[in-house]
């Protein structure tokens, strides 16, 4: 089963805690009870927009 949530903390003891959407609280799991964690993919970021090149009227 695959399941996509935020990580939001590590345990040193290998548990991971995870928002799910839908929960307002993380779920924690154990670390016996996940195959692998995978990093997302970094979104890119947004490109810096220029001012226009016309005036605007007064």
């Amino acid at each position: 089963m695959k399941i996509e949530g935020k990580v939001s903390r590590v345990w040193p003891n290998g548990r991971v805690s995870i928002y799910l959407p839908g929960l307002d609280y993380p779920v924690t799991l154990d670390a016996e009870d996940l195959d692998e964690v995978v990093k997302a993919p970094k979104e890119p970021a947004a490109r810096n927009r220029r001012k226009p090149l016309y005036d605007k009227p007064t």
